[in-house]
């Protein structure tokens, strides 16, 4: 799953109570026996005439799985036969939908299929126990997401956007890192470090998650899926040669991040559609003004589609670095080559083309660039 914005990035979910690594051999062992077949469940209280949807979630987003019909008084009876745990989504009628995290455990469910804001229980394993809980923590994040937003609006605050939008940030990984470390061995745990988290920013957090949910669950995708994530961050951690890309710029010329070895260069990735990345542009003319005349150079990748769009807003921000883009939005070879999973991101590189910083915002990539060109 993809997401445009570093805040508002996420599918949400939870944890396991259990320290699996804690767990005897034998029961650890005994997790590892896939297919299983499982049961799902319940009762829809005022029902109608269509099928509960029951969709896998996947890198491409949710993908239909299962059918689930019920009798006409609302009862309804699923076998489910699975490959390997993974996070599902139940949708009722379109009008109520909550993630699963199955592992192998029957499902019962108790739902309203007329009130979106209706009764919706579901009882299965510990796993789905830690999902639903992390639902307070998410409230809180809501909450404070609200105050950040009046905080922003307020005119004393002017100038002090990268602050308090950073400030919010850090608060909100320390929060969801303690609930990740209080619940590792549990796929619960690497789900949501990993839709509230950037990899590359907490690689020795999720190298220490992968390792205790291995534990229990083995190589199964998902974990697979989240240790090739990590991978990819090692390959472009500080102190790695950045990864060589060359798109077409706004000419359709193709243009080489190694054609501007020599300088330091920011390989910035943004689009026309993010608004933070919007927010962050005057920060960037700043440095690119006082510093492309001492050695210092952006590489702007755009994760837009539209052409036009790309392009106005090169045109309305007044950008004028290096600019490229193969409009394939999240399926840029660039931005897999590099792990992107929210934007705006950032690597800054030395004259070597060696990563030396990371997604530097606001005036810490002024500070970083006045220690090197100043």
């Amino acid at each position: 799953m993809r997401s445009s914005h570093y805040i508002a990035n996420s599918i949400l979910m939870i944890l396991l109570a259990v320290l699996f690594a804690c767990n005897s051999k034998n029961e650890e062992s005994a997790s590892f026996n896939y297919p299983k077949t499982l049961s799902i469940s319940g009762q829809v209280l005022n029902p109608q005439k269509a099928d509960i949807k029951l969709f896998k979630i996947t890198n491409e987003g949710r993908v239909g799985f299962a059918d689930i019909s019920t009798d006409q008084g609302g009862s309804f009876l699923k076998k489910i036969k699975l490959e390997s745990p993974g996070l599902y989504l139940l949708s009722v009628y379109n009008l109520q939908e909550k993630l699963l995290i199955l592992d192998g455990s029957d499902v019962r469910i108790k739902v309203d299929g007329k009130d979106p804001s209706g009764i919706f229980e579901i009882t299965s394993s510990k796993e789905q126990e830690y999902l639903e809980s992390f639902d307070s923590l998410k409230k809180a994040f809501q909450q404070e997401a609200s105050q950040l937003t009046a905080a922003l609006s307020n005119p004393d605050n002017k100038g002090k956007t990268n602050e308090l939008v950073n400030d919010f940030r850090k608060r909100q990984e320390e929060k969801v890192k303690a609930f990740s470390l209080e619940k590792k061995g549990s796929l619960a745990s690497l789900i949501i470090s990993s839709s509230m988290l950037r990899v590359s920013d907490h690689l020795s957090l999720f190298e220490d998650l992968v390792e205790q949910a291995k534990l229990r669950y083995g190589d199964s995708p998902l974990i697979q899926q989240i240790e090739d994530n990590i991978e990819l961050e090692k390959a472009t951690a500080i102190g790695s040669k950045a990864p060589e890309i060359m798109l077409p710029n706004a000419g359709e010329k193709p243009i080489a991040l190694s054609s501007l070895k020599g300088d330091f260069v920011l390989i910035d990735f943004w689009a026309s559609w993010c608004t933070p990345c919007r927010q962050e542009n005057p920060y960037l003319k700043k440095a690119y003004q006082k510093f492309k005349d001492k050695g210092f150079e952006i590489y702007g990748v755009s994760l837009d589609r539209d052409r036009d769009s790309w392009l106005n807003a090169i045109k309305d921000d007044g950008l004028p670095w290096v600019h490229v883009s193969d409009l394939k939005f999240w399926k840029s070879q660039a931005a897999k080559d590099y792990n992107v999973s929210a934007i705006p991101m950032s690597f800054l590189l030395d004259p070597e083309g060696v990563i030396i910083e990371k997604n530097l915002r606001g005036e810490a990539l002024m500070k970083k660039l006045e220690e090197l060109l100043d």
